[in-house]
């Protein structure tokens, strides 16, 4: 049994960056470890690379959960990973970073059963300049402002404690917070390495984070965080297991037949509220192996909005919406279909100018 184990989440990512943190792992002067990872319902071309790409490292295991078209919930991919090693150290990392050779040494120099480690990120950027190791630890990057959250150590008894990762947050952010409230009310220590002593570099990518446009449907930060704040006392969580992992007999919506469900572009707020009755109404009407497929557009946004205009204009862009904006109100419907149960199996399509959707009700789910 090897004493740490380091889970990682991935769905759809460049296999650069994934052979860039796995050659860092490769290279640790400490090596009782072994890696899990999981691929969290990558399109099949990438899961296919991505699988081949592990196989290339003795000590790490590739675990594919049919996950395709659902919300990506790193809570969920980092709990699946604890079903499939015993190691009594669990590291949770970030398929992102790449970790100088003598992190792992450092960190479980510091691992104790009631503990967690956590550490600071250097962020390199786009362009990377040609520097030997010992060259990029000297440079001047920004550190990041928080230094729990894609670095976490921690033991297997303590993380069983909390019965895992919350699996209420997805998309983005959160379930780190979370996960750190709970364990200083089990009295946990936190214990943050250095962020100069044993380097941890992020990989540059674009915004994926609350920071892009269209990234998770409108309201949702208000959601998680009211989910929060209301669970703040309770340290146990996933009442009904945790890290399942997904099978393609989980996901009926792949092989449904498809009704298209049209709605007008334009109205006030009473055409928002027959829009999404009608939604509702449609969804609970499908009969088994029947799915409902509909096209939002996204927002768009204007290359040439700068300084004081693009203020005025985000102003504009983020205040209270008014009457009736589809893009919006139905994908906000869909996703509270999807938090309260009433939606079995589902599939986002995101396409360069919109999201295609396609659910199922609980009469789809039935054999």
């Amino acid at each position: 049994m090897k004493k740490l184990s380091i889970v990682l989440g991935f769905r759809d990512r460049d296999i650069v960056r994934v052979k860039k943190c796995l050659d860092s792992l490769a290279a640790q002067a400490f090596t009782d470890f072994s890696v899990v990872f999981v691929d969290y319902g990558s399109l099949p071309e990438t899961a296919r690379l991505a699988e081949a790409t592990v196989a290339a490292y003795p000590f790490a295991k590739y675990v594919y959960s049919h996950t395709r078209g659902m919300v990506w919930n790193r809570s969920r991919a980092l709990n699946t990973g604890l079903h499939f090693t015993d190691a009594p150290y669990i590291l949770f990392g970030d398929i992102d970073l790449i970790y100088s050779a003598d992190f792992l040494q450092s960190a479980m120099a510091h691992a104790a059963p009631e503990r967690l480690v956590c550490a600071p990120m250097h962020f390199l950027p786009k362009k990377l300049p040609a520097l030997t190791k010992t060259q990029l630890a000297t440079q001047k990057l920004p550190i990041s402002e928080a230094p729990i959250g894609a670095i976490l150590l921690l033991s297997r008894q303590t993380i069983e404690a909390l019965n895992g990762f919350d699996e209420y947050y997805c998309i983005w952010g959160v379930e780190d917070r979370d996960l750190v409230s709970r364990l200083r009310r089990i009295n946990v220590e936190i214990f943050v390495m250095q962020a100069d002593n044993s380097p941890v570099f992020h990989q540059w990518h674009p915004i994926a984070s609350d920071q892009k446009r269209n990234f998770f449907p409108d309201r949702w930060w208000d959601t998680m965080n009211i989910y929060y704040q209301s669970q703040i006392n309770a340290v146990r969580r996933n009442p009904k297991g945790m890290g399942k992992i997904f099978t393609e007999k989980d996901r009926p919506v792949f092989s449904a037949a498809v009704n298209e469900f049209t709605f007008p572009t334009k109205g006030n707020s009473y055409t928002k509220g027959q829009v999404i009755c009608s939604l509702v109404q449609a969804i609970t009407n499908l009969s088994s192996h029947e799915a409902l497929r509909f096209s939002l557009p996204f927002m768009t946004t204007y290359g040439f909005v700068r300084g004081k205009l693009k203020d005025i204009y985000l102003f504009l862009l983020n205040r209270p919406a008014q009457g009736y904006h589809p893009e919006a109100d139905i994908f906000y419907a869909v996703w509270e279909l999807i938090q309260r149960g009433a939606v079995s199996d589902y599939f986002f399509d995101y396409r360069r100018d919109a999201l295609i959707c396609t659910v199922m009700g609980h009469a789809g789910s039935e054999n």
